[in-house]
């Protein structure tokens, strides 16, 4: 039917709360591992990089995939995100 392989499908998460709090922690787990090294960045640099490519667009694909209103820790993902944007933000120590 198809000419070519089918990739394996990568679809929603959708599922119980469990499955969708392990998606959010582990997205909270990727967060703290590179906004560890934002800080080495300035702060322009590391506030593009975690809106543009780490923070909101896998955010907005979870939240668009799944039921994430039924897991009590999208409230700590949104706080690690406050975390690093407060750290890029802050200036220099003089």
């Amino acid at each position: 039917m198809f000419p070519f392989p089918v990739p394996p499908f990568k679809g929603p998460t959708l599922g119980d709360v469990n499955s969708i709090s392990t998606a959010i922690v582990q997205k909270i787990d990727a967060l703290e591992r590179v906004g560890e090294r934002l800080k080495y960045l300035t702060s322009h640099d590391s506030l593009v990089i975690l809106h543009k490519s780490l923070a909101i667009p896998k955010l907005q694909y979870l939240l668009h995939t799944s039921p994430c209103f039924k897991s009590s820790t999208l409230q700590h993902y949104d706080d690690n995100i406050e975390v690093h944007c407060e750290q890029c933000c802050q200036p220099p120590y003089l």
